[in-house]
């Protein structure tokens, strides 16, 4: 069984290297580097073998293993078939991503630890509520809007100790009321002007970052 999953996983991610050209914004399209999109093929398959860093059970919670995709300007990444549940810790930043790889991420469902920054993701990929072990969301330097639909989403992730959304266009503020163990909130730069609902009722509460908004009305209890 192991053996046709990777050979499965081989051909899909092999197809989708010979596609060098990626959409962008509206109409448009770019070009991958060379080599690019073979090295991410190289760590994915390294990573479905359990051949990536291990994660400590500090960081990852009941320790596993990571993938780092970071730097590597090959575009949205495609849906596989493939087991990668023993994936903790998953960084792709930097990576020229503009659709958000949603099909790609719904199969990392047992991250500790997503990082997205510095792309062009315009929502939150719907597969981050589905997540329910994450303990560490960072898109910042994005172009996210959050929507109700995506703030309902964002608030299922209760187990968030660190969330940082700060340089992405928001328009609402995150509902983090149900994520008990927050200990750090970054919405500088996101245009909100409302105060995050429940914020200040956080027990574990370290670090709130909310410079640069239109927020006018303060919570008294403060």
């Amino acid at each position: 069984r192991l053996r046709v999953e990777f050979e499965t996983l081989q051909t899909q991610l092999a197809s989708w290297e010979r596609i060098q050209l990626y959409p962008t914004a509206g109409s448009h399209v770019a070009m991958a580097l060379p080599g690019e999109r073979r090295r991410v093929c190289e760590r994915i398959e390294r990573a479905w073998r359990r051949e990536t860093d291990i994660i400590s059970v500090q960081t990852g919670g009941s320790g596993g293993y990571s993938l780092d995709l970071t730097g590597i300007l090959a575009g949205d990444l495609p849906q596989l078939t493939g087991d990668f549940s023993h994936i903790r810790s998953l960084h792709m930043d930097n990576m020229n991503l503009y659709r958000g790889s949603d099909a790609f991420l719904s199969h990392f469902s047992q991250l500790r630890v997503l990082s997205m920054s510095d792309n062009y993701l315009r929502a939150l990929p719907p597969a981050i509520g589905s997540m329910p072990q994450l303990t560490t969301l960072n898109l910042r330097y994005n172009r996210i809007t959050l929507t109700p639909e995506s703030v309902q989403q964002l608030a299922g992730c209760t187990a968030l100790q660190a969330l940082r959304l700060d340089n992405n266009q928001l328009s609402f503020a995150p509902d983090v009321g149900q994520m008990t163990q927050l200990r750090i909130l970054d919405l500088a730069y996101t245009g909100i002007t409302q105060w995050p609902a429940c914020v200040q009722g956080l027990a574990h509460i370290d670090e709130v970052n909310l410079r640069h908004n239109q927020i006018s009305n303060i919570p008294q209890a403060l």
